[in-house]
């Protein structure tokens, strides 16, 4: 998929394009994966990023929540770079 990156300039075009890539198959949750979400209002400093609810966990994530296999894998990373010498 193609950006235009002018096309994002402002935030809500920005956020709209992260719900659209993020969320292609649906909004998921990030926590226990469930696709019983709605919405729940929107964050506190950034109007433009979607708050959401899960229904099954009852936990709250928003646009930019990190998905658990992200988490995983940069912990992963860390402790590899850690037991190699390069890690912090």
């Amino acid at each position: 998929m193609r950006l235009n990156i002018h096309g994002l300039i402002d935030n809500a075009k920005c956020y709209h394009m992260v719900r659209q890539l993020r969320w292609a198959d649906g909004v998921e949750c990030p926590h226990c994966h469930a696709t019983e979400v709605v919405k729940n209002g929107s964050d506190e400093t950034q109007s433009d990023r979607q708050r959401y609810l899960c229904r099954l966990c009852n936990r709250s994530f928003d646009d930019l929540s990190r998905r658990k296999s992200f988490i995983n894998h940069r912990e992963n990373k860390n402790k590899t770079q850690l037991i190699q010498g390069r890690g912090d």
